[in-house]
C-alpha cells in the first residue's frame, strides 16, 4: 500500500510532493518559489541558486560598465554617441564642420563655429568634450571656453563652470563680465563671500551696471551687512537718475536705511565754490575726525580714492586690504579696498565709507586722493554753472 502520509509529519495526509527531490509534503511543510512546491531542505538551495546567479549577472554588469568607462577615457566616445543626438536643423551644417576638422583640427574660426552649433543644437556635452580636445591640442582660445562655460551652467555644473570662467578671468581680467559670471555661480552653490567680491569687481570695472548692484546688495544684505548694502542702490541711482523713484528702488532703500542704517545718510549742508578756469573742483576733507587732505570732488569715481602715503597717515593696514582693479581716468588701475570710520566736508558727514587706495603718483601731485561715489551718493547735491555753485544736503526720508 502506497504511503500518503508527509515524510517530517507521519502523522499527517500528505498534500503536495517536493519539486525537486518529490518527497511527500504536508500543509506545514509546503515552501513556494514560482509557483512551485518545495520542502524546506530544497527551498533553501532553491533560494541560494537564485542567489548567486544574480551576483554573478551584477558582476558582469559591473566589469562591463567598468570596461567601457575605460574605454572611453582612452578612446573617447564613440561615433554611435552622436548619431543617437537629434541635431535638427544644426546636423548638415555640424557634419560638414566635422568632417572639414578632420583634416584641420586647428582651424580657428570653424573650430568655434563648430562648437557653438553644438551648443545651439543643445548637445552641451559634446560642445565641452570637442572644447577641450581643440584647446589640449591647439591651445587655449576664450571663445571656446565661453562656450565651455555656458554648457556646464546648462547641466548644473556649477563647480565646473567656476574652473572655466576662473580660467577665463586669468586671461583677461580686466572684462567686466567675466567677474560677475564667476560671482553668479558663486551664489548659485552658496558661496556667497565669494560672490560679493566678484560682483564688486565687476561694478568696479563699470560702475553702471544695471541688475548687478541689486544682486550685490541682496547678498550682503542675507550675510549680515545691511548698511553696506545700500551703496550699491545708490551708485546704480546716481547713475541711472531715471529710476530713482522706481518703486522697486524707493522700497528697497527705505527697507535697508530702516536696518539701523540712518547713520549711513550723511547729515548737514555745504556749498562749494568752484573756478570755470579749474581742471578740478578741489575740496578741503577731513578723514576720522583727525586727518585732512586735499581732494578731487569726483562723480566718475565709484570710491573715494586716496594714496598709499595718505593712508598711512590714517593708519591703515594695507596688507590686510583685499585688491580690486578700479576704473579711472587713465584706464584700469590696481586698489586696495579698506573702510574709514568717517570723512566730513564743510559738515557733511558720512560714517563707515568704503574707500580704495592707489600707489602714491597715480592720483596727481597736487591732491591726496578723489572724493568719489561712495562719500557723494550718501547726499542729493545739484551744480549751479552759471553760479559756480555745487550744493551738497542731506537726502530726505524715503
Amino acid at each position: 500500500m502506497n504511503n500518503t502520509h508527509c515524510h517530517e509529519h507521519p502523522n499527517k495526509e500528505s498534500t503536495s510532493t517536493c519539486h525537486l527531490c518529490f518527497k511527500l509534503l504536508c500543509g506545514l511543510c509546503e515552501r513556494y518559489k514560482d509557483m512551485e512546491v518545495f520542502c524546506h531542505q530544497c527551498h533553501i538551495k532553491k533560494k541560494r541558486k537564485n542567489i548567486f546567479r544574480k551576483t554573478l549577472l551584477i558582476g558582469l554588469v559591473i566589469s562591463a560598465l567598468a570596461l567601457a568607462a575605460f574605454w572611453i577615457n582612452k578612446h573617447g566616445m564613440p561615433f554611435q554617441y552622436k548619431s543617437l543626438f537629434q541635431y535638427g536643423k544644426y546636423k548638415q551644417e555640424i557634419r560638414d564642420l566635422e568632417q572639414y576638422l578632420e583634416g584641420e583640427s586647428c582651424d580657428r574660426p570653424k573650430s568655434i563655429k563648430y562648437v557653438e552649433l553644438l551648443f545651439k543644437a543643445g548637445d552641451y556635452r559634446e560642445a565641452i568634450n570637442k572644447t577641450n580636445s581643440i584647446n589640449a591640442k591647439c591651445g587655449i582660445n576664450d571663445r571656446l571656453l565661453w562656450v565651455s562655460y555656458s554648457a556646464h551652467k546648462k547641466l548644473s555644473e556649477y563647480e565646473s563652470a567656476i574652473t572655466v570662467v576662473s580660467q577665463i578671468i586669468a586671461n583677461d581680467k580686466y572684462d567686466m563680465d567675466y567677474w560677475w559670471w564667476r560671482g553668479e555661480l558663486y551664489e548659485l552653490t552658496g558661496k556667497n563671500s565669494l560672490a560679493i567680491n566678484d560682483y564688486r569687481q565687476a561694478i568696479s570695472l563699470y560702475p553702471k551696471m544695471n541688475s548687478i548692484p541689486f544682486k550685490l546688495s541682496d547678498l550682503l544684505e542675507k550675510e549680515g551687512k545691511p548698511c553696506e548694502a545700500i551703496f550699491p542702490i545708490e551708485q546704480f541711482v546716481f547713475f541711472n537718475p531715471k529710476h530713482r523713484d522706481d518703486i522697486d528702488v524707493t522700497e528697497r532703500l527705505s527697507h535697508l536705511y530702516s536696518k539701523d542704517c540712518a547713520y549711513v545718510k550723511g547729515n548737514d549742508k555745504a556749498i562749494i565754490r568752484f573756478s570755470s578756469k579749474s581742471a578740478g573742483i578741489r575740496v578741503t576733507t577731513q578723514f576720522n575726525q583727525k586727518i585732512t587732505g586735499r581732494f578731487i570732488f569726483d562723480t566718475g569715481a565709484s570710491y573715494v580714492t586716496i594714496s598709499e602715503s595718505f593712508s598711512l597717515l590714517l593708519g591703515i593696514d594695507l596688507s590686510t586690504a583685499r585688491t580690486i582693479l578700479v576704473q579711472t581716468a587713465g584706464g584700469i588701475r590696481t586698489a586696495k579696498l579698506a573702510v574709514v570710520d568717517e570723512i566730513e566736508l564743510q559738515g557733511l558727514q558720512a560714517k563707515h565709507v568704503e574707500i580704495a587706495i592707489m600707489k602714491d603718483g597715480l592720483i596727481g601731485d597736487k591732491q591726496d586722493g578723489l572724493l568719489g561715489l561712495s562719500f557723494i551718493s550718501r547726499f542729493n547735491y545739484t551744480i549751479d554753472n552759471n553760479k559756480h555753485i555745487i550744493t551738497i544736503e542731506k537726502k530726505s526720508a524715503l
